[in-house]
């Protein structure tokens, strides 16, 4: 027998309080007498009483000392464990990545005949694996069906011949996601779960578009390589889809449209802004180029814009690569109060961040009933902290939300001045995006003890200048200096690390260079089936996510959401509610398109070092790869103890009640 989770046997614990509180309660009972001699009599009585009177009149304690055990031993998850004996275990390595989508299927070499519709790399697979079951694995084989896309996952397992009908059903469920293929955390999920078996084998199923360049785990199986679809390369695909306003505000759009095939194409590239169509342009397209275009004229508060590529000879390989969607960045409507601001450049550097209302006011007239999202406190600190997100420049020695020790600054030591105020660490952080701190210096600052809520930022060799973090529920950051104190002022990074700490604190993105000089991803693209993690206002009281397919979902604004329906590619909008007025709206794409990885999913021509996966096994990978074949495994009955503790409960309260 062993227990799954031994740590839970600190909860004896709570049996030792059970006892405790049972031992410091008063147990000497009132009795009358008239007498010494009836006093005397008592005692013989109470000396007298058998072991069954005295377990009636404690059985309360003992049910609750039993019932406290019980509960202790059922969280420990007792088991006994056994070994049980693993013959042949195949891996069925199913590719679902866009790429399988591609309708160059064959029908033939997956034994179906040929019919009207589409017929893509994933059904080839699909009725190849199915026949593989049928016809390749003996009575007693364990079959596990692995799920390949940007992760791997395990869709359904069994042994043969009783569970064929459920693998045959969990291989036809498998549908096509919207990632690249990610070949090397297949492979290691492979040999993890054929590890144990007397022998292992994973097949691959897969339509060939697959970097393996970077596959360097050796899974302890044989590998076999399936290669589905007729190996077909006219696609056409939009490879890069971008957009920004310009100094002026203007919106600009860039888009790239790639031709992989052998074979000139012309179509029609066809835009919608905000749902509405816009003029279509004209595309001509080389054997293996791609024409770049930059478009402009576009509505000034236009916030989606999708791209659509039609060929003029009809559909290509792959129709998901034929559409991109990106947002134009808006960032909402930040409400920020600035309390004893001293110098008229950090006034300015708020008033310059995009999306910023900035309100003024002196400590002796600060408010603490909220209203803002962001309170920037320069020398000063309420007595209570205040309602949203805050930053702090120059914490004052008394009253502050951290700890001041002293005071950095030019010292003589020995005879010779320094300063240790000055910067001596500088560490990775979106306050720092775009921001060179070379040259920059610091007078004096204050000592300050870095919080158990916050992290590095900035830092003297004693003690941090800058940090950042999340006492609850609210983000902070902190400088621990004053800036007249320092450089700062006039330096172009300046204004980016004031706006870079608003965009922190209120969970957007980081700030792009000055007037957005050159396009990329925004911040608001992430990967389909990623989490979409939403920063509320403090404002927010309600927070709306709309999906591609319409579906809305709602959530409370007064905490973070983690938002995990992103399957769809698509525009995901985000809106924010005070009440019943929208205060903020953000839209965030899920898109294919990855920086320097725009031709993964679009360029379909089969790799030809996809046949080397069969050899990662070493050089006798075709040969059986014998393991312990045997595996441990638990009969837990944690059940039944929690079933006793249970009954023991319902008779300690008839006890107690009766």
């Amino acid at each position: 027998m062993t227990l799954l989770t031994p740590w839970a046997l600190a909860w004896v614990a709570g049996a030792a309080a059970i006892l405790g509180l049972y031992l410091l309660k008063p147990r000497s009972r009132r009795v009358e007498v008239s007498s010494t001699w009836l006093w005397q009599g008592a005692l013989r009585e109470e000396s007298a009483r058998s072991l069954i009177q005295w377990l009636k009149r404690h059985l309360l304690l003992i049910l609750q000392l039993v019932i406290a055990l019980l509960a202790m031993f059922a969280l420990a998850r007792p088991a006994l464990t056994r070994e049980q004996p693993v013959g042949r275990t195949l891996v069925l390595a199913m590719d679902v990545s866009a790429a399988m989508l591609a309708n160059d299927g064959d029908p033939a070499a997956a034994g179906r005949a040929p019919g009207p519709g589409r017929f893509t790399r994933l059904d080839e697979a699909r009725a190849r694996a199915t026949d593989f079951l049928r016809q390749e694995l003996r009575p007693g084989d364990r079959v596990i069906v692995l799920r390949m896309a940007d992760r791997a996952e395990v869709v359904a397992q069994g042994t043969l011949p009783g569970g064929l009908p459920q693998l045959q059903a969990a291989i036809e469920r498998l549908q096509a996601l919207p990632a690249e293929l990610d070949m090397p955390q297949a492979l290691e999920v492979a040999g993890g779960l054929a590890r144990t078996a007397r022998l292992g084998q994973m097949v691959i199923f897969t339509g060939g578009v697959v970097d393996t360049q970077n596959v360097t785990h050796q899974p302890p199986v044989n590998v076999s390589v399936v290669p589905v679809g007729r190996g077909e390369a006219n696609n056409q695909a939009i490879t890069a889809l971008a957009a920004r306003r310009n100094g002026i505000g203007e919106v600009e759009v860039f888009v790239r449209v790639h031709n992989f095939g052998d074979q000139p194409v012309a179509g029609t590239l066809r835009l919608q802004v905000d749902r509405q169509p816009a003029e279509p342009q004209t595309v001509s397209l080389p054997p293996q180029g791609s024409q770049p275009l930059l478009l402009t004229e576009f509505p000034l508060n236009t916030s989606v814009i999708e791209a659509r590529f039609e060929p003029a000879g009809g559909p290509d390989l792959l129709a998901l690569d034929n559409v991109a969607t990106e947002a134009v960045g808006l960032p909402p409507l930040r409400k920020v109060l600035l309390v004893g601001g001293r110098t008229d450049q950090l006034e300015r550097a708020l008033r310059a961040v995009p999306g910023v209302e900035l309100t003024k006011t002196d400590p002796q007239q600060y408010d603490a009933k909220g209203g803002y999202d962001v309170y920037v406190f320069e020398g000063w600190y309420p007595r209570v902290p205040p309602p949203g997100h805050w930053l702090l420049i120059d914490p004052p020695t008394q009253g502050s939300p951290v700890s001041v020790t002293g005071t950095l600054g030019r010292r003589t030591d020995s005879g010779r001045e320094t300063n240790d105020a000055q910067i001596a660490r500088v560490l990775p952080s979106p306050l720092l995006q775009g921001v060179d701190l070379t040259g920059v210096g610091v007078q004096e600052a204050k000592r300050v003890r870095l919080p158990d809520w916050a992290e590095e930022v900035v830092a003297a060799r004693e003690a941090p200048l800058i940090f950042m973090g999340y006492p609850r529920p609210y983000r902070a950051a902190v400088f621990a200096f004053d800036l007249r104190a320092s450089n700062l002022f006039g330096r172009v990074g300046f204004p980016i690390l004031i706006a870079n700490a608003v965009n922190w604190l209120t969970g957007e993105g980081a700030t792009p260079v000055a007037g957005g000089a050159a396009f990329g991803p925004a911040d608001t693209r992430f990967t389909p089936g990623d989490a979409l993690a939403i920063q509320p206002l403090p404002r927010a009281t309600r927070v709306q996510i709309e999906t591609p397919s319409k579906k809305r979902y709602q959530f409370d604004g007064n905490q973070p959401v983690r938002f995990v329906d992103t399957t769809l590619p698509g525009p995901y909008s985000v809106i924010q509610y005070a009440g019943n007025l929208e205060i903020g709206r953000r839209v965030y794409v899920a898109s294919v398109l990855q920086p320097g990885r725009e031709d993964a999913v679009a360029n379909l021509t089969p790799r030809e070092t996809v046949a080397s996966l069969a050899t990662v096994g070493g050089p006798q990978a075709q040969a059986p790869v014998v393991g312990p074949g045997r595996e441990t495994v638990f009969a837990e009955w944690w059940r039944l103890l929690g079933v006793l503790a249970l009954v023991g409960l319902l008779a300690e309260w008839w006890w107690a009640h009766r």
